[in-house]
């Protein structure tokens, strides 16, 4: 699995200008061959206060997800990405998954943090496909808890997508005061992360946000963790990418292609046929079968 990880700077409310981000490292991970990009929590809406500014949060329907999840298809590159996502009354912190112009999942996250009590938490599992590969997401704060590392690795998943967003006490004036904050978030949420990957022998990938919003700054990070505890990671704080190698296998086996034929008479009724031998068992269909090597579907 050939990853983009993308440590970004998402302004907050500035939906269009973070789309435009986002579909540049869509073009980057095509151009270096990736299958998958994976950007920060809340990477398109920015950080968002339910109570303050409502407006900002999207439905998963919002033109700008759409856009987004198209963009999957135009490059060929699956996007996990985040939103503050308004579904009727309630208010969650998701990640999106979108691939081949289609909805892939979405995770809300189940654990929240200091701040974001306006927020639901999610009740779904976070355990996601990647053509053959089972994949896990987490979401900042749950970097401190073990539910959802543990349960996407009990089924079958061998990479967890860290995705985090987590805002600095005081805004950070010169460049010491980033180096200390990125420092914090190195040794909590990439700490965390070794401590995951080396509990339950899993890959994990993190992205971070990075730089100043309008009035939060977050320490940029992009990493991978080996599941023997071993980092690769962008140098600091700054905006950035990376682009890392997960010895995951994606290939789907071929498809059996096969025809069916739908016959229909007068009445409208349709011919089926049952499969499966056994009397009142095995399942119903239309007729039709496998193509055989050489064979055409008219055939």
């Amino acid at each position: 699995m050939r990853v983009l990880l993308a440590a970004i700077n998402a302004p907050k409310g500035e939906v269009a200008g973070n789309l435009e981000r986002h579909l540049a490292v869509l073009a980057q991970a095509r151009a270096e061959g990736c299958q998958i990009a994976v950007f920060p929590e809340l990477s398109l809406t920015g950080s968002v206060d339910p109570v303050r500014h409502p407006e900002r949060a999207l439905p998963i329907d919002a033109e700008p997800v759409r856009a987004l999840v198209a963009a999957t298809w135009r490059t060929g590159v699956a996007a996990l990405f985040g939103i503050a996502e308004r579904a009727g009354a309630a208010f969650h912190i998701t990640q999106v998954y979108a691939h081949g112009g289609r909805l892939g999942g979405v995770y809300r996250k189940r654990h929240l943090g200091e701040g974001e009590e306006a927020y639901r938490p999610g009740d779904g599992g976070g355990v996601l496909q990647l053509g053959a590969a089972r994949f896990g997401v987490a979401i900042c704060a749950e970097g401190g808890v073990d539910f959802p590392w543990t349960e996407p690795a009990a089924a079958g998943a061998s990479v967890v997508f860290f995705c985090a967003a987590p805002g600095l006490h005081g805004r950070r004036t010169d460049e010491q005061g980033w180096r200390d904050g990125h420092a914090w978030w190195v040794e909590h949420g990439l700490g965390d992360a070794v401590r995951h990957a080396r509990r339950l022998g899993l890959w994990v990938a993190m992205a971070t946000q990075a730089g100043a919003t309008e009035d939060e700054d977050f320490p940029g990070l992009a990493a991978l963790v080996s599941p023997s505890g071993e980092v690769t990671r962008l140098p600091d704080w700054r905006p950035g990418t990376l682009t890392v190698e997960i010895p995951v296998d994606v290939t789907v086996h071929p498809v059996r292609e096969a025809v069916r034929c739908l016959v229909l008479d007068g009445a409208g009724r349709a011919l089926l046929v049952r499969y499966g031998g056994d009397p009142g068992g095995g399942w119903w269909g239309p007729p039709g079968g496998g193509l055989e090597a050489g064979e055409d579907h008219l055939a």
